[in-house]
């Protein structure tokens, strides 16, 4: 039987697993289904690793859907993730939305 520390490793090294395929939403759709299980700490460094893999992958619409997926399951997200989000909005043209995702972080009291 395996124990619960090995069970939350396999949960994160398969959402992790689909963000690197770059399958983005099925990465947060699973993350949001299996965490049940898992403490908030856990969940924000697992959101923060498919958030990574999005900027490092130049993949706006995942870091924006990881974005609002943490603040969907009531993570308090830092103003280093929307920043994430942010400059890569900024560099990749997507100006418009970095409006909304500014206006985010201003409603949620981390600017």
């Amino acid at each position: 039987r395996k124990s619960k520390r090995q069970e939350r490793r396999q949960w994160e090294d398969r959402v992790l697993e689909l963000a690197q395929k770059g399958a983005v939403m099925a990465a947060l759709q699973y993350l949001e289904e299996t965490t049940q299980d898992v403490t908030p700490r856990e969940k924000f460094f697992t959101f923060n690793s498919v958030m990574k893999q999005c900027v490092q992958s130049s993949d706006v619409d995942g870091a924006k859907a990881c974005l609002q997926s943490m603040l969907d399951s009531g993570i308090e997200v830092p103003l280093s993730g929307y920043k994430q989000v942010l400059q890569l909005q900024v560099s990749t043209g997507d100006t418009e939305s970095a409006q909304h995702i500014l206006d985010l972080a201003i409603s949620n009291g981390v600017v």
